[in-house]
């Protein structure tokens, strides 16, 4: 297989320049005070619900993800209040609690548009550097000595698609937030002297003796995520579009240091190969996590402080490569990560790879051989299962790793082989241009490399199980 720099050099010659402008379905106007020390949020947020369906709504559901034991720990968020239009309703909890039903009194047709202001109460669950097995917090919404993690701590719309309202509820391994395009203007009041790091661009800020507000906003995004610290430090990168930040504490300088080392250079072979990065800005966190390397959000990446911590293994490499290239598989192209959580895995595997192989041929390639070595494995134990499957159809989570991480990109690496560089880069830069902003399916995502090659891959698919 050509190596990739020379992939890319080949590859510059006839690339096509995409420009597809920000397309944000809903809005959110939060209102956020947040008490560090209890680790607890109080907000009002107004949602301005359009109805993009192709079905007259007399619903609205909302994601409560913090009342999900799994992943989330003992985190909880309650609704006060709800109105819809100036007028009070009564809302309803479903799904263990993780979903909330809005009715609306009056139905909203396709085109048509409602105000949904929620008002809540959201607490983070404690970090516990003692804690193992599964139903353990993540450490997503988390507070711990050095950072309090804000991550799908409010009420978010939840996806519809065309098999209705996708509410399927955090399962014990994977991800769950998944969410449309929409414009984000949050307000937020914290304690002097904590450092906000958040998604969007500060709009302006004004610190008091006790107190200081922050204000934030972005124009097109699937979520608003902020860490507050008292004690994380920042190194940052200046780069034509894109400014990067690392914030870690003071031990760990070498890996602030490399994460943005890593996070430059995979930024830029990404935006190379695929298309510009959608944020101005990419922060990215070390704070605790429990069995996850790393998280992506949107314009925000969390590291885990354990792997900060020995910064020179090329595992570290893979986590900043990897969670940067969610910024364009998952936060720029969506996917439902419980139906399809192959879609943006495999594709940030991979380009981990790719990226990896710039700089360390005979790592990145140690590496591949023990994801296809963990493929071949996994299948042969589970010969029922196959990437493409959802999220719950793997019983653990190192099956699910198995499949949809390594053999996700053993399957694309087939397909690159198969279609040739030219192609295969093309058919990405495609697919990001086609559907950024969008929330993309298999077909798709499938269709686009057979687009750009002119051929069938139904042979490699029914290879790989994707087609029974």
């Amino acid at each position: 297989m050509q190596h990739p720099r020379e992939a890319a050099i080949a590859f510059c010659v006839t690339i096509l320049a995409f420009s597809v402008s920000a397309a944000a379905i809903h809005s959110y106007a939060m209102d956020l005070d947040i008490d560090f020390e209890k680790g607890r949020v109080r907000g009002t947020s107004q949602v301005e619900y359009e109805n993009t369906t192709g079905m007259t709504q007399t619903e609205v559901f909302f994601h409560l993800y913090p009342n999900a034991d799994y992943i989330y720990g003992d985190a909880e968020i309650r609704v006060l209040a709800a109105t819809v239009d100036g007028v009070a309703v009564d809302v309803g909890l479903f799904v263990e609690d993780t979903v909330l039903l809005v009715p609306l009194p009056e139905p909203v047709a396709t085109g048509e548009a409602a105000t949904i202001v929620l008002t809540f109460d959201a607490t983070a669950s404690s970090y516990d550097p003692d804690a193992s097995g599964q139903g353990v917090a993540y450490g997503i919404f988390t507070r711990s000595d050095d950072a309090l993690v804000l991550t799908s701590f409010y009420p978010l719309l939840a996806l519809y698609t065309r098999e209705g309202w996708a509410i399927d509820p955090p399962f014990p391994i994977g991800d769950a937030l998944t969410s449309e395009t929409s414009s984000y203007d949050v307000q937020i009041e914290i304690d002097a002297g904590l450092q906000p790091i958040a998604t969007g661009t500060l709009v302006d800020s004004s610190i008091a003796t006790q107190t200081a507000s922050y204000h934030y906003a972005i124009d097109a995004c699937r979520d608003f995520s902020l860490v507050l610290s008292p004690s994380l430090e920042r190194q940052s990168s200046a780069l034509a579009a894109t400014r990067l930040q690392t914030w870690f504490i003071r031990e760990h300088e070498e890996a602030a240091a490399r994460a943005l080392d890593v996070a430059a250079a995979s930024l830029g072979l990404y935006e190379f190969l695929i298309g510009d990065c959608i944020f101005d800005a990419v922060q990215i966190v070390e704070v605790p996590l429990h069995h996850v390397a790393g998280v992506e959000f949107s314009g925000l990446i969390l590291v885990s402080s354990d792997y900060a911590a020995n910064p020179r293994e090329t595992f570290f490499d893979i986590i900043i490569s990897h969670e940067m290239a969610h910024q364009w598989f998952y936060a720029a192209v969506g996917n439902d990560p419980i139906e399809e959580p192959w879609l943006d895995e495999c594709l940030a595997t991979y380009l981990s790879y790719v990226y990896l192989a710039t700089s360390a041929t005979e790592s990145a390639e140690a590496e591949f051989a023990s994801w296809s070595r963990a493929f071949e494995s996994a299948s042969a134990t589970h010969p029922d299962l196959a990437i493409n499957q959802p999220l719950y159809a793997f019983p653990d989570s190192s099956t699910y790793s198995a499949f949809v991480y390594s053999g996700g990109a053993v399957f694309l690496d087939q397909i690159r082989s198969e279609i040739g560089d030219m192609a295969f880069f093309a058919a990405l830069a495609e697919y990001y241009a086609q559907y950024m902003h969008a929330v993309a399916t298999a077909s798709d995502f499938l269709g686009a490399f057979e687009a750009a090659c002119s051929c069938s891959l139904t042979s490699i698919q029914s290879a790989f199980g994707l087609i029974p």
